[in-house]
């Protein structure tokens, strides 16, 4: 089934839903809700045990389900909150029933993402419900909290709000593109359309076996493969984020105590680490044994997740309403369904609420805070979580320009390594034995006596497309200029092959029609960087340089085999006297190799 076909089914009724696991996950199914046979609603002043009773027997009779737990639902599960309730806002619970025959089920991988809508959205006239100012007052506030001993940590949340206009199939696809969550969930509760990203599981249960996975800890992704390194380990070592996340081990440890078998309770992954387009995250995986616990009997017990409150749980959560003085409404309560013997919920955390009839939008982001909290870093990494909305990538694809001859590809592994590096990075799917599959194909019917580019593209969702042309030979002088244009080495992109690469394809257009074979770039620092589609390589001396890849540069193919196979090359920064002085200039890539070219300082 096409994706933009399911989001329209989702949109032609209330209740409908879409719960989306990304194909790169392992076994990852998704489930499309239609039609449902009743609705189960729970309100402010009314009495739980009935309409529990109804949830339980439901899924007792293996009736698949949803339902949606705003986090003021809490204030009815805790007598010291009671009076934290009030009558508006419709709701705090809802609980759909679905005929078997309603819910489809999808391997995730079936589903075709080729059909992308063109038309686009916009976002604007995004404001904060607290100013910079509040939030900083407010975390010092938290900090006195926790040196009275009131308080361990607490989760402090605030909300963007924000206008949309456009194509709501666009804007589904281009998040779920740029935050790859585990569990996604587009829930028609119209006016409101529910579109939450969640990475972070709530629990799940199968058979007697309760799961919990709370989310603690949090760093920006790098710029390339050596800073997303550096990164990742900062996080892995950062004694802060570890004492984050064990304070809410220990919380949910509490809470599934309850409900599980005594000393059947454990942590079976503390500190793994998880990766995101934008934020690497530490999360730790606890399990318990359930005994004769019912569904109603889990909420009662565990809800909210303690990842999201702090902790002690009771007195931080009052904390929370004091200092926030907001209603959180679905972000994080818990979203989640019963379907194939199993119950999973998530935390809605990235999670945005529209409104179909105004275009209004709302997007929640929080952060826990500790006693050695840093105010300012807290209200950064705070907007940090609003990125996977504001600061989305346009729909990219990776690609490999190779060069094939004497039905062999030139330097195969070095791009064979570089494509899966970059779809590591970006979190595609990756899948080697197709790819050497469809390769090994092209080759096998090509023409000895021929030299061939040929065109790899790769998609998030794993699609590959091979485009293979007869090498072209070039007929022009190998003339070089400088682009007026300048890059900035910040930008990840100039670091990866991928066709978000317009600056460059339109100055190689404007440069050839200028009679230059190549145009070089400058970058914020005045080093030189790379052409449209070569490395730099000059020799001075007998010696040969190369820009470093911190200069922010492609690591290109025939660049590193030229690094890897000669003890006289080295890197280091360029600039414009080093061009004009050099022995001898080179530009290279794969597919032409390397090719000498000259450079008129006075052009």
């Amino acid at each position: 089934m096409n994706f933009s076909e399911i989001i329209k089914t989702v949109l032609k009724k209330q209740g409908n839903a879409f719960f989306y696991t990304p194909s790169f996950y392992d076994d990852s199914k998704s489930y499309l809700f239609t039609d449902s046979l009743r609705q189960i609603d729970f309100n402010y002043d009314e009495n739980l045990s009935t309409k529990f009773s109804e949830i339980d027997s439901s899924i007792s009779d293996g009736i698949p389900s949803y339902g949606l737990i705003n986090y003021e639902f809490a204030y009815m599960l805790e007598e010291r909150f009671k009076h934290f309730l009030n009558s508006t806002g419709g709701a705090l619970f809802k609980f759909y029933l679905f005929d078997k025959n309603n819910v489809t089920v999808f391997n995730s991988n079936k589903i075709n993402f080729d059909d992308n809508p063109n038309n686009d959205y916009s976002i604007g006239e995004f404001k904060l419900s607290a100013t910079k100012n509040k939030y900083l007052k407010d975390i010092e506030k938290i900090k006195n909290y926790i040196a009275a001993g009131d308080t361990y940590q607490v989760n402090y949340t605030s909300s963007g709000m924000f206008d949309f206009r456009g194509s709501i199939e666009r804007l589904i696809l281009n998040l779920i593109f740029n935050q790859s969550g585990e569990y996604v969930a587009i829930i028609n509760e119209f006016p409101k359309l529910i579109i939450s990203i969640s990475p972070e599981l709530f629990f799940t249960v199968k058979g007697n076996i309760i799961t919990a996975k709370p989310m603690k800890g949090t760093m920006p992704r790098g710029i390339n493969l050596k800073t997303d390194s550096i990164n990742k380990l900062k996080l892995l070592d950062s004694g802060k984020d570890k004492a984050e996340n064990i304070m809410i081990v220990d919380l949910l440890r509490n809470d599934l105590g309850r409900i599980c078998e005594l000393d059947s309770v454990c942590v079976k992954n503390k500190f793994q680490l998880e990766k995101y387009e934008t934020v690497y995250q530490l999360t730790s995986k606890i399990e318990g044994r359930l005994l004769a616990a019912t569904f109603s009997e889990i909420i009662k017990n565990i809800f909210p997740c303690g990842s999201i409150t702090g902790a002690p749980k009771i007195r931080t959560m009052e904390i929370i309403q004091e200092l926030e003085n907001r209603k959180r409404g679905i972000y994080t309560g818990a979203i989640g369904f019963y379907a194939d013997n199993k119950t999973v919920f998530n935390v809605p955390i990235r999670t945005i609420e529209l409104d179909l009839e105004s275009g209004k939008g709302l997007i929640g982001m929080g952060g826990g805070i500790v006693w050695d909290s840093n105010p300012v870093e807290e209200y950064n990494e705070m907007l940090l979580k609003a990125e996977f909305l504001l600061n989305l990538q346009p729909l990219f694809e990776i690609i490999e320009t190779m060069l094939l001859e004497n039905k062999s590809i030139f330097l195969l592994e070095y791009h064979l390594k570089r494509l899966e590096e970059t779809a590591r990075f970006f979190l595609f799917k990756y899948d080697s034995r197709e790819i050497n599959s469809k390769i090994d194909e092209i080759v096998k019917n090509s023409d000895f006596s021929e030299k061939y580019k040929l065109r790899l593209k790769l998609n998030k969702w794993g699609r590959i497309s091979l485009e293979i042309n007869p090498l072209k030979i070039y007929c022009g002088e190998f003339r070089v200029q400088i682009s007026d244009k300048r890059v900035n080495s910040g930008n990840k992109f100039l670091y990866f092959k991928t066709s978000n690469r317009e600056l460059y394809d339109l100055q190689l257009k404007s440069s050839r029609k200028a009679g230059f074979y190549e145009a070089l770039f400058l970058n914020e620092k005045n080093e030189l960087t790379e052409g449209c589609i070569s490395s730099l390589i000059i020799k001075k001396n007998n010696k040969y340089f190369t820009p470093p890849i911190s200069s922010g540069i492609l690591d290109g193919c025939y660049r590193q085999y030229f690094l890897d196979n000669n003890n006289n090359v080295f890197e280091k920064s360029i600039f414009m006297d080093d061009l004009i002085e050099a022995d001898e200039i080179f530009l290279c890539n794969s597919v032409r190799k390397m090719v000498k070219v000259l450079f008129d300082s006075g052009e």
